[in-house]
């Protein structure tokens, strides 16, 4: 396992860290960006303790209600420990939003560590009303070197499949941060000491619950037909397995920044193991678990950002909830 993934694997992964508050002074800022880069690149295994667990918040974007983007570096500025989740470039775009220059060129001063919050990078695959680079590119390809899910009847279906064609995957992790956006963004901030790039990660792909026999023609011709559940889980798996590997090579090869490839780590919500596990005995049905490993996702993901919901249609509380614990 390699440093980014072994530094952040066990916990989960930080978007913002809201704690002490402090002085309102750009070089408290400055402080307290270096204590938190400390313990955001420390390894598990460093020799001054295990890094202090991280608590994630997703809110981003500027002048927007709320724990807005602005409002977060405000809090930094302030001297709390927040580390501040920015947009992520859209896909294609020409631009970053110009009103955000200035913020990012502060958080460039202080040298903060960052995250952006993006969609599903993955998405693009079989998005159809993408407005730049050849409009649905991926999901107008041939079945034989088409990543999306082939039907029993040989019809290219709208999700992905752990079985297509792994080139696209590359193609579209690339695509995500190659654009003249993100470029800008690296520009205004050429120097970050650690970034988050996170995805959403819930794009619209087969999964366990999904009777694999009868969605994906590219299944039953690798395995047949009358295969166990557990088969199932395991082929899906080790499918995704190299295919979210290619994507997340294809994220960070798109960078034009060597600072920015090196100091990335590439996380994925729920990338963290199931969190029904052992919840009831149908628990298996919705997992990719097998005899060798609770989850796949470690093998791909550099980093998971589990959730920790407190519902208001059900028991859980602060201390008990569909969580790591």
């Amino acid at each position: 396992m390699d440093d980014r993934r072994s530094r952040r694997a066990a916990i989960a992964v930080a978007l913002a860290i809201v704690g002490w508050a402090g002085a309102a002074t750009a070089a408290d800022a400055e402080a307290v960006a270096r204590e938190m880069t400390a313990e955001l690149t420390k390894k598990n295994a460093d020799p001054g303790g295990r890094p202090l667990p991280v608590v994630s918040h997703w809110a981003n974007g500027f002048n927007q209600p709320k724990f807005s983007s602005d409002y977060q570096i405000g809090l930094l500025e302030q001297g709390h420990h927040v580390m501040p989740t920015l947009p992520f470039p859209n896909p294609g775009a020409d631009a970053y939003p110009e009103s955000a220059k200035p913020w990012v060129e502060k958080l460039a001063r202080w040298k903060a560590p960052i995250s952006l919050r993006a969609g599903q990078w993955e998405s693009v695959l079989y998005s159809k009303d993408d407005p730049k680079d050849n409009p649905g590119k991926w999901r107008s390809l041939p079945p034989e070197k088409s990543p999306l899910v082939i039907n029993l009847e040989g019809k290219v279906e709208k999700w992905l499949s752990p079985f297509g064609a792994i080139e696209p995957w590359y193609e579209a992790g690339v695509y995500n941060t190659s654009s003249k956006a993100f470029e800008q963004l690296e520009s205004w901030y050429p120097d970050p000491p650690f970034v988050i790039l996170l995805s959403n990660n819930e794009a619209g792909k087969i999964k366990a619950k999904n009777n694999v026999e009868e969605a994906s023609k590219r299944y039953v011709d690798r395995y047949g037909k009358g295969t166990s559940h557990l088969e199932q889980r395991r082929a899906i798996a080790e499918g995704y397995v190299p295919r979210y590997a290619a994507l997340l090579k294809g994220i960070r090869d798109g960078l034009k920044s060597e600072t920015w490839r090196r100091n990335s780590l590439l996380v994925g919500y729920g990338a963290f193991g199931p969190p029904h596990f052992g919840r009831w005995d149908g628990w298996t049905a919705y997992c990719l678990t097998t005899e060798d490993r609770i989850d796949p996702w470690h093998l791909a993901w550099e980093g998971g950002s589990p959730s920790y919901y407190t519902h208001n249609w059900d028991a859980s509380t602060d201390y008990r909830v569909h969580s790591p614990q």
